[in-house]
This record gives structure tokens, sequence and C-alpha cells, in this order.
């Protein structure tokens, strides 16, 4: 409520009011299924950062995109970042699995005792 009136003194724009509304219902629903709003808050900050610097090295390389994958150290940063997804994305699936085979195991359980 503070952030509508503060938006609405200083501008006295309905648009913004409505832009507010907009941002409270995405961010109600994203915290309402989990989703982590750190990762999206650094990626609105840095997103712009990447662009730019992404086109002034492809403008620099004349528009060479293999300047991304010339150096060692890229190769070696890119090789830790897809191992990084890879671990993180392996982990998950196995704890789903495990998590799945508890509940699949206490159901029998209970399915056993009650009959």
């Amino acid at each position: 409520m503070f952030c509508g009136l503060g938006i609405y003194a200083t501008s006295a724009s309905q648009f913004e009011l409505m832009i507010l509304l907009g941002i409270g219902i995405i961010s109600f629903v994203l915290k309402r299924y989990g989703v982590p709003l750190a990762p999206l808050m650094i990626g609105m900050v840095l997103g712009p950062l990447a662009e730019s610097s992404l086109r002034d090295a492809l403008l620099a390389s004349g528009n060479d995109v293999s300047v991304l994958v010339s150096s060692p150290i890229t190769i070696v940063l890119y090789v830790i970042l897809i191992g990084a997804l890879l671990y993180t994305g392996i982990g998950r699936v196995l704890a789903r699995r495990r998590q799945k085979k508890t509940v699949d195991a206490a159901s029998r359980d209970s399915e056993s005792v009650s009959s």
C-alpha cells in the first residue's frame, strides 16, 4: 500500500499503479510456486550489462562468434559452467527419485499395516 501511495504521490499516474499491481501479482505467483527470486533479480540487474558486453565483443571482432571461445580461459569457464549445470540437474533428478521411493515405501508400509 505504501508503494502505491509513493508512486501516486510522485507521478500521479494510474499506468504506473497498474504496473505496480502487475509486478505484485507476478511476484506473488512466483513466490507461491517456490521460484527463487534472488537469481531473477540478479539476472535483471546483470542482463543488460552482459548484453552490452556481448555486443561490444562482437563489434570488436567483426561479428565473429568464435571470439567467445577462442582462449583457453573461456573454454575452461564454459566447461565448469556446464559441469555445474549438469551436477545440479542430476542432483535434483536423483533427489526426486529418492523422495518418490520413500513415499512409495511409506504408502506400501501403511497399506500392509492396515490390512
